[in-house]
């Protein structure tokens, strides 16, 4: 018995990644796979019997504790990784599954036989008929439980790919590779189940579309041009704004230094939008003579009438130039210090009814920009910042470029601690760059505020403000104040360095790919999946891209509570889906689930993306999305029409050579990356 137990322990182990130090209570360390995954129960133990399996509250053994309900043998259940133990007083694995029975403990991995998608990455997505190579019996499961009807060799069936699966044990390390594919068909006379996917002829015929590589599947199109990628905007004239006339001379500029195809290009439309929007908050703006500035309804009643009225000019000029904005202007107002010493930023509650969107706060060396819609969290009082220069940092300046390991990072993607995620080339800095410490109330803002500090010159691509404890935040370079923006809620002292990231196994990916994944890993957002590897081909849970969006737009909020009933408080990813679904990020499914562990679709993917630009940037839901997804060959699924056709607008989709949106395809973790950089590039 003992060899026995010590057996499924190892297996258990290599299954889940474990070292072999790890303590015998705890299988599974917080995060290290999905949190969890769909598995048809299958459990065949001659003394125990076929029906059903037992399962109890209590992970301390059968032998202390009675069975609290039972799950039906044969049934598709939901198992909890992350909350499998070893009960040390028996040496028995507790595994914590849910079903139509109830959810509880059971005994042993091996009797769950895991399910994953026979369609990857959206490149098959049709029905097809074939014809049967042998005599098959069809099941209502995959797994030969619930018998249907037999067909005969050589009759026609439809087979439904969308619906196949592929199971493997999962007590065995997960090989998609050796599982067993299992096919979804439909007969001539309506019955339809599972049958082993080795029954069906192979197709040679126009059905070849259908295969998993070529490029009649309609493989990703990478690395187009845009022609606003690099475009310059007028950073002087920008600078000399001091009101509306000057404000609209400033956009003026902007517009008549564009070439038509930027004026078309969604990236064009958004760089002169912020234009305008930074020429209307200098245009708003008024000296503070004391280190002590009060943020309130009053002090900022005379900036938000120049606002309003420098908005509309702007915009106007924006129009007249050939630009239509794609997103309501914001209106900033800008309050300018020119203290070096510590100032107290004091914000009361009713700056919430100001009129105002952002206030930003200057010194010569920074700049504390707040959105006051993100602020009504903590605004239930006055609100005290303090911001301080310390000085030049002249060590991120180093005079020899250095290959470093980044230690102790959050891996954001995957939820879990981790010690580096790739290889980081911290490269020296033109100029020395300025220091500045900032301090909250009780050390955290539940949203992000953020922090404009001076690059350091050079290339800016992958500058970054990073807080003193080494952590990069959601950061990147401003063209219109050429300042490097950072996404800060907590206390700390903050500078910008240059903190490039790579990864060994993307150098055969496309360029763009490449580039969004170590434009994002340098900024914190992303990371690898080991020390020197990012596995862009592996698939991409919800929950992962729920941490992500979070991390890359400032809005995790460890208050935020989750009313998902599939999202337990002990999850590693309750706070990111809690406050994914506080913002309207993600709504979960019709029976209130979230399903963290699943990959998520590209469809899913892309409404989330679309919900960013409505609910973060202002953008404007389109009148007639049918005009941007008659772009696609295939139906985009209804729920998802808006939020894909805005994207699209947006050029946030990556489309595919045969003309398909395929938003039932999973996502890879590159083609995420892609994705999320096109939309992060629009977050300002």
């Amino acid at each position: 018995m003992k060899k026995r137990w010590t057996s499924i322990v190892m297996a258990v182990c290599l299954c889940l990644g474990l070292i072999t130090t790890m303590p015998a209570e705890t299988v599974l360390a917080m995060g290290e796979m999905e949190s969890t995954f769909q598995a048809y129960l299958d459990y065949d133990h001659p003394t125990v019997g076929y029906e059903a399996v037992s399962i109890r509250v209590s992970d301390s053994g059968k032998r202390k504790h009675k069975d609290t309900g039972t799950i039906r043998n044969g049934s598709l259940v939901t198992v909890y990784p992350n909350k499998t133990t070893i009960n040390e007083e028996y040496g028995e694995i507790m595994v914590w599954i849910s079903g139509e029975g109830g959810a509880g403990y059971t005994l042993a991995l091996d009797m769950f036989e895991r399910v994953t998608p026979y369609i990857e990455n959206g490149f098959m997505e049709k029905k097809y008929q074939t014809t049967l190579t042998n005599k098959a019996t069809i099941y209502s499961t995959p797994i030969k439980r619930g018998r249907v009807t037999e067909v005969e060799k050589g009759e026609t069936v439809t087979v439904d790919l969308e619906k196949s699966v592929i199971l493997t044990r999962a007590d065995e390390s997960f090989d998609k590779e050796n599982g067993s594919a299992f096919a979804w068909i439909e007969t001539a006379n309506g019955s339809s189940g599972y049958i082993n996917m080795n029954s069906l002829r192979k197709t040679t015929d126009n059905n070849s579309n259908l295969m998993p590589k070529g490029d009649n599947i309609g493989e990703m199109i990478y690395d187009v041009q845009d022609p606003a990628e690099n475009m310059e905007l007028p950073v002087d004239m920008l600078e000399q704004v001091t009101d509306t006339a000057s404000a609209v001379k400033a956009t003026e500029e902007t517009v008549q230094g564009m070439s038509e195809e930027q004026k078309q290009s969604s990236t064009g439309i958004d760089l002169a939008t912020l234009s305008a929007e930074t020429a209307t908050a200098r245009a708003a703006a008024k000296p503070v003579s004391s280190n002590e500035i009060i943020i309130d309804k009053t002090s900022v009643s005379d900036l938000q009438a120049v606002a309003a009225e420098a908005s509309a000019a702007v915009e106007n000029a924006l129009i007249s130039g050939g630009v239509t904005p794609e997103r309501v202007l914001s209106k900033t107002v800008t309050l300018t210090s020119d203290s070096l010493d510590e100032l107290s930023i004091r914000i009361e509650p009713d700056i919430l009814t100001s009129g105002v969107d952002k206030v930003r706060v200057e010194t010569p060396s920074c700049a504390l920009t707040f959105k006051i819609s993100d602020l009504e969290a903590d605004l239930t009082k006055p609100l005290v910042v303090t911001l301080q220069e310390l000085g030049s940092d002249t060590e991120n300046a180093p005079a020899d470029t250095t290959m470093a390991m980044v230690a102790d990072v959050r891996n954001f993607a995957e939820g879990y601690e981790t010690v580096d995620m790739g290889f980081s080339d911290i490269s020296p800095l033109a100029n020395p760059v300025k220091k500045v410490k900032v301090n909250f109330p009780d050390g955290k803002m539940t949203n992000a505020v953020t922090v404009s500090l001076p690059s350091g010159g050079g290339d800016k691509t992958y500058q970054a403000v990073v807080k003193d404890n080494g952590k990069a935040t959601a950061s990147k370079y401003n063209p219109a104040t050429t300042a490097i923006d950072g996404k800060i809620n907590t206390s700390g002292t903050y500078t910008v360095q240059t903190n490039q990231k790579n990864f060994s196994d993307i150098a055969n990916k496309s360029a763009e790919m490449q580039k969004a994944i170590r434009y994002l890993a340098s900024k914190g957002i992303i990371n690898g999946t080991t020390e020197t590897t990012f596995s862009p081909d592996q698939t991409i849970s919800r929950a992962q891209i729920a941490s992500l969006m979070v991390q890359a737009l400032g809005k995790m909020d460890n208050s935020a509570t989750a009313n998902f009933k599939d999202v337990p408080k002990n999850a590693w990813y309750y706070h990111q889906a809690a406050s994914s679904q506080k913002h309207g990020l993600f709504s979960g499914y019709e029976d209130n689930t979230f399903r963290g562990g699943n990959a998520i679709q590209k469809d899913q993917l892309v409404n989330v993306t679309g919900n960013v630009l409505v609910k973060e940037m202002g953008y404007k839901v389109l009148g007639n999305p049918s005009a941007y997804l008659s772009k696609y060959s295939d139906n985009v699924a209804g729920w998802a029409q808006s939020m894909v056709a805005l994207a699209t607008k947006e050029n946030l989709v990556v489309y595919r050579t045969n003309g398909t949106f395929g938003g039932k395809g999973t996502m890879t973790r590159g083609d995420a990356a892609i994705i999320i950089y096109r939309l992060f590039m629009k977050i300002w």
